[in-house]
């Protein structure tokens, strides 16, 4: 196996001030195959063939997911499964749309492999810098490598201090037994960039498509994660506030734990948790009412996770 670096379409939006403030509010969430209105012809096919999918379906779902973003008021927001650099125009268009200033998301980012549906996206009150993303390349007589998407780095900006962001999105769970070993060369890809960020500030989050079990843990409790020749180490973000709570995602009456923070020690982390006060979810159960393209209605089958940064 070789990892490579790879340069996709990256998108930077806007231009604002930074407040000054220490400390941030980060929100990882995977808002389920947001497509907008025209047809490129990657769409998965129940949008392609929907008689119910169209401009005034999306405005619906666009509006859906700011109100939804106003309210959970986080400083950066990392969005996997955003189809194009066009739905981050508009999800940052409508959010500016609110009289409060300093509220407003004046930087954004976006990134995807060539020819995929989706990709992700990233939108920050602070500054963003240095976007990039990387991938791997396998070549072998007995294995085809599958689509998977990149990893996204970017440089959040606060004063004079930064701290990196890794979003991931890793391989999905459905599928052959092999696609677990797809998501063990995506770790791979990701404990070599932590390593090459050294003594940096680093947040790595997203959809990893495992549970917290499936993460090989270190004697301290950190996350292991695999490099070429040993491991680094990061520490996981736990939601101890509802301890009843049984993951971030709700598939087939099951829930898994799925969307996870990680975060180097040089950062002081706290307050994690799902967000489950508002809309998107069942007030009672906190199952996540997905979206469904042939009603219109549902938000998202993933829970957002947030957390409180300072470095």
């Amino acid at each position: 196996m070789k990892a490579v670096s790879m340069w996709f379409a990256v998108v930077a939006l806007f231009v604002g001030c930074t407040s000054g403030r220490t400390e941030m509010k980060v929100t990882a969430w995977n808002v389920q195959t947001f497509f907008d209105s025209v047809n490129d012809g990657t769409e998965y096919k129940e949008f392609a063939s929907s008689k119910n999918w169209g401009h005034d379906a999306y405005r619906t779902r666009l509006e859906r997911l700011c109100a939804s973003m106003k309210k959970i008021d986080s400083d950066v927001f990392v969005l996997e499964e955003i189809e194009n650099e066009h739905v981050v125009h508009d999800v940052a268009a409508l959010l500016a749309s609110d009289w409060n200033f300093r509220r407003h998301y004046h930087y954004a980012c976006f990134a995807k492999q060539d020819g995929s549906a989706i990709g992700c996206a990233v939108l920050s009150r602070f500054p963003l810098e240095n976007e990039s993303v990387h991938g791997l390349y396998v070549h072998g007589a007995k294995e085809v490598m599958p689509p998977l998407r990149p990893l996204m780095q970017v440089t959040v900006l606060n004063g004079k201090h930064s701290i990196v962001l890794l979003v991931n999105h890793w391989k999905s769970k459905r599928g052959s037994d092999g696609c677990r070993s797809w998501r063990k060369r995506q770790e791979m890809v990701l404990g070599c960039r932590i390593l090459a960020l050294k003594d940096e500030n680093v947040i790595a989050c997203g959809d990893f498509n495992q549970d917290a079990s499936e993460f090989v843990l270190a004697s301290d409790g950190t996350v292991a994660l695999q490099t070429f020749d040993a491991c680094t180490f990061m520490c996981r973000g736990t939601d101890s506030s509802e301890p009843n709570r049984c993951g971030t995602y709700f598939y087939k009456e099951e829930w898994s734990e799925l969307d996870h923070i990680l975060y180097t020690k040089t950062v002081t982390a706290s307050n994690f948790h799902a967000e489950t006060d508002g809309p998107w979810c069942n007030p009672e159960t906190h199952v996540p009412y997905a979206y469904r393209v042939w009603t219109g209605n549902g938000y998202s089958d993933h829970l957002p996770v947030s957390c409180s940064v300072s470095f």
